[in-house]
């Protein structure tokens, strides 16, 4: 009998998914661009489950703004840091 080379299936990791979720009572704006300055893009909650989409940046004032995305990419942004919470 002839054996026959089977290929062996690659595996390809998922990209890691950080999610936060705003921890300010008030709920937090979402902005254009990391300012308080910035356009208002829209709104989230408090209790609402962000994905982060990349590292923090500090402003002129040097509070932190994190980049954001709704989790159905609804809504993209940037926020203020402190007041996200992660699991």
């Amino acid at each position: 009998p002839t054996e026959t080379a089977t290929a062996t299936p690659t595996i390809t990791p998922s990209p890691t998914v950080i999610v936060a979720q705003v921890g300010y009572a008030y709920g937090l704006n979402v902005r254009a661009a990391p300012s308080a300055e910035a356009t208002l893009v829209g709104y989230v909650p408090a209790g609402t489950q962000l994905i982060l989409t990349g590292p923090a940046m500090p402003d002129e004032d040097g509070r932190l703004w994190q980049p954001i995305q709704l989790p159905d990419e609804s809504l993209t942004g940037w926020v203020l840091a402190e007041y996200l919470t992660t699991p």
